[in-house]
């Protein structure tokens, strides 16, 4: 079990770590069997997360999340018809992303096994090795995207903090 908002060091990778979401149709859902109230992260769990990134100054390998950041979610629901239902915690990931620097970012929530972005990959059946989706030009020329929106940040970023002060 990986913690929220906790960076591990595994095999070499810097890995960041931030499980949760929130159930859409919580209300036909029986409490503690299917749904859970700690399902979406707390306030605290995510000023842990932003100040654990914060001591490595954004620099991890790979992050691994329920959700993903909104801009990525609200592409894919946009592509597949469904309603775009962004909440604070696809927020936060989107700020951890333009914080961040990283190779890789995979999340489940969506239920699809396909890359979306040069960076980031939905998982859900298939097994992948952590590197099969490590970006590279040659595939972002292969990619297609779904919004202009959804333009990847520059690698060069100017040092500052995900804590508010």
């Amino acid at each position: 079990h990986l913690m929220r908002g906790e960076i591990f060091e595994i095999e070499g990778h810097r890995i960041f770590t931030f499980g949760g979401g929130e159930s859409l149709d919580k209300e036909i859902r029986i409490e503690q069997q299917r749904w859970w109230r700690t399902e979406l992260p707390s306030p605290n769990e995510m000023a842990i997360g932003a100040a654990n990134l914060d001591e490595c100054a954004g620099q991890i390998d790979y992050i691994l999340t329920h959700e993903p950041p909104s801009l990525v979610k609200s592409a894919m629901l946009l592509r597949s018809g469904d309603a775009d239902h962004v909440n604070k915690l696809n927020g936060f990931f989107e700020e951890i992303g333009k914080f961040c620097t990283y190779k890789q970012w995979y999340f489940g929530s969506l239920h699809e096994d396909r890359r979306i972005t040069p960076r980031h990959a939905c998982v859900f059946n298939k097994i992948i090795p952590i590197n099969e989706y490590t970006y590279s030009p040659k595939v972002a020329e292969q990619l297609t995207f779904f919004t202009e929106n959804m333009e990847e940040k520059p690698t060069v970023k100017k040092k500052r903090s995900l804590i508010k002060k």
